[in-house]
């Protein structure tokens, strides 16, 4: 019992880690950040070793998929590095330190996922379900400490103290002068788009209306560009599969007062967005500006037009030379070359995820990297036939927004992301019966 409380304590803490990127535990004394999600990690890690050690007994066989796939993708990137230190006959030490960090967003992703398997449905919904809400209260609590910290130009709490400042970097993004962009526990509203946008499926999935509702309004406050369209994109599929499968189901759906209730929520969502604007007082002019601040390459990572300038570039670099486009440049290589475009900046990057694996594996890498989505499309069109289908079409329809996001900005680093994805591939592969049935029960005992 003792084991077992353990276990879905260190859970918890993982997936509530998930949620915080602002805090950096090193003060801002090391080269990398520290932060709450790191140490999780390497504490699961620890804590999987410790369960190794103490039975001996390690059953994998059910997860030889993810094994394989992570073994895959650090094989590829170990390989990439050999190559090219003999191309180039030098390696920046940025690199090797973010690789070792991406194995251990990696193998604590696939831990997770094993000591995830060991719960009974009971606690595997329960911890579900509160991840969700917890990790909603601490983006809005850090949203109210952004918005004070706009408005007011100072932090509470943190005026001329150094420690705190180097704790939680208190600073909001902005469009303009006019508003902050609101990220709750993370630094780039983009990445923070994203991660409400794994919390509103999965809010769907778990039928969580109130989360759901508060994700959407919270994407929209981070005025992301991807995480938007994600989210828009992702919907319309979902919408559009429940349309054609009550179609094909029922003889008897009326398809028009089906479109005519979804146009009446399309409409709400757009009120509600207007009323946003308006007691915003955002006035035409103040919007033509914000989109020249958007598209004004000499904005560099806010412009929009920079971004498809990396990708032309990253394109034209891997055109040089055959190995390149096999292998790539070697892991974590993008900020190396996109220095052209913001120097001295160690988070640069090309700003598509499946240009950087590109970039830096090459085709190798990236098609090893897309593997995990072609796994999950295909038990989820051949395989799954115990999931029914609106939990089919909120898996797809959440894959969508995924993959659309990755166009234009690279979350791969993240372990929320891949916990999102493995989590997927679990609900299809490994306990679809069991979901099923811990979903029509709503996390009871039963």
């Amino acid at each position: 019992m003792q084991t077992k409380k353990l276990l879905y304590f260190s859970l918890f803490v993982f997936l509530i880690s998930l949620s915080i990127y602002r805090v950096d535990l090193s003060l801002g004394f090391l080269p990398f950040k520290i932060t709450p999600i790191l140490i999780s990690a390497l504490y699961l890690i620890l804590l999987f070793l410790f369960f190794f050690l103490r039975t001996n007994k390690i059953k994998i066989r059910k997860f030889n998929f993810l094994i394989v796939y992570i073994s895959l993708i650090l094989s590829v990137i170990q390989f990439s590095f050999i190559i090219n230190i003999i191309r180039m006959s030098e390696i920046e030490y940025l690199q090797i330190l973010r690789f070792i960090l991406f194995s251990v967003v990696l193998v604590s992703s696939v831990i997770f996922i094993y000591l995830f398997d060991k719960l009974s449905n009971f606690y595997k919904y329960t911890l579900i379900s509160k991840f969700i809400n917890i990790s909603l209260f601490i983006y809005i609590f850090f949203s109210i400490l952004e918005v004070y910290y706009f408005f007011n130009g100072k932090y509470f709490l943190m005026e001329n103290n150094t420690v705190l400042h180097g704790l939680i970097y208190p600073y909001p993004h902005t469009i303009g002068p006019y508003f902050p962009r609101i990220t709750g526990g993370f630094v780039d509203p983009n990445i923070s788009s994203y991660f409400l946008t794994s919390i509103f499926f999965l809010s769907i999935l778990l039928n969580k209306s109130k989360a759901k509702i508060i994700s959407f309004l919270l994407i929209i406050l981070t005025f992301s560009r991807s995480g938007i369209f994600g989210l828009l994109l992702g919907s319309i599929v979902y919408k559009l599969f429940t349309i054609l499968y009550n179609y094909k189901i029922y003889k008897r759906f009326n398809i028009y007062l089906y479109f005519k209730s979804f146009i009446k929520k399309i409409i709400l969502y757009m009120f509600i967005l207007f009323l946003f604007f308006v007691l915003l007082q955002i006035t035409l002019n103040i919007i033509l500006q914000i989109l020249t601040v958007r598209f004004n390459e000499d904005l560099k990572e806010g412009s929009g037009a920079i971004h498809l300038k990396l990708i032309f570039y990253a394109l034209s670099k891997l055109n040089d030379d055959f190995v390149s486009i096999l292998i790539g440049y070697g892991f974590n290589s993008s900020y190396i070359f996109s220095q052209i475009f913001f120097p001295g900046n160690k988070y640069a990057n090309f700003h598509s995820e499946y240009i950087t694996f590109l970039f830096e594996e090459g085709i190798i890498g990236l098609l090893s990297y897309l593997l995990i989505y072609y796994i999950i499309i295909y038990h989820l069109m051949l395989k799954s036939k115990c999931l029914n289908i609106k939990t089919k079409v909120i898996i797809f329809s959440s894959l969508i927004s995924l993959a659309s996001f990755n166009i234009f900005y690279q979350q791969f680093i993240f372990n929320y992301y891949w916990v999102y994805l493995f989590i997927m591939y679990y609900i299809l592969k490994i306990k679809c019966n069991n979901f099923i049935i811990l979903i029509q029960n709503k996390g009871t005992r039963k």
